[in-house]
């Protein structure tokens, strides 16, 4: 009995020994990951004349509500490789948001990752989120459902608005046709916030899809009737 005691106990313990060492190459592995992302972020805004910030916690204030912001609790989340600039004639934004999910059964807490895009518009207007219809973006809270024209569309995208009126000037059917045939609006959501347009998708920033999603973003504004940013 007192040989099979001392058989546990030492496979337990050689057990914690074996987690312990995932959990440090785990750690290891994130970190790394993490400075070869920032290296060649660094290297791009170099390139374009941008501006580069490892962290920027005044914009987890900024961006507090609506997806994918709001999935965290605040004390878990960060903004990092923070690059700011000037592209196709706008200023943009553009950063990873992370944050912590409870800690797993190998005692650590995993990441979770969203690259964000944001550009200013014209003018303030009301709150209006498009994404691909049962995806997991739609925790906006700010208005209500919109069906649109075009029953294709209706059934492709989620449409939520506090402003039905504001969300068929935007999306009208050349805008609507445009958004179904492009691939990028089924992998990032758009957002209408206040002064800004925001985009976003689930996973770790790269130094190419900075431009990929500020184009994208460019390429919505771009498309949005002047008309829009005159009244309301």
């Amino acid at each position: 009995m007192v040989w099979a005691l001392l058989v546990s106990t030492l496979f337990l313990l050689g057990l914690v020994g074996v987690l312990l060492a995932v959990r440090q190459l785990a750690k290891r592995s994130l970190r790394r990951r993490h400075q070869v992302a920032a290296m060649a972020i660094q290297q791009l805004v170099h390139y374009h004349g941008w501006r580069y910030a490892p962290v920027d916690p005044t914009l987890l204030a900024r961006f507090a509500k609506g997806d994918p912001f709001d999935l965290a609790l605040p004390n878990r989340r960060t903004a990092q490789h923070v690059v700011t600039g000037q592209y196709r004639g706008r200023w943009f934004c553009c950063f990873q948001f992370s944050y912590r999910q409870p800690q797993d059964t190998y005692g650590l807490k995993p990441l979770v990752h969203f690259k964000v895009w944001v550009i200013p518009t014209p003018a303030h207007r009301p709150e209006l989120q498009v994404s691909r219809a049962n995806s997991l973006a739609g925790l906006f809270r700010g208005g209500e459902q919109v069906e649109l024209e075009s029953t294709q569309f209706n059934e492709s995208f989620t449409v939520l608005s506090a402003s039905p009126r504001f969300a068929f000037d935007v999306l009208h059917p050349r805008m609507m046709q445009w958004l179904l045939a492009d691939s990028r609006a089924q992998r990032i959501p758009f957002r209408f916030e206040g002064g800004e347009l925001i985009g976003w998708e689930l996973g770790a920033l790269t130094g190419h899809e900075i431009e990929y999603g500020v184009n994208y973003l460019c390429d919505i504004a771009d498309q949005v009737p002047d008309f829009v940013w005159r009244q309301y």
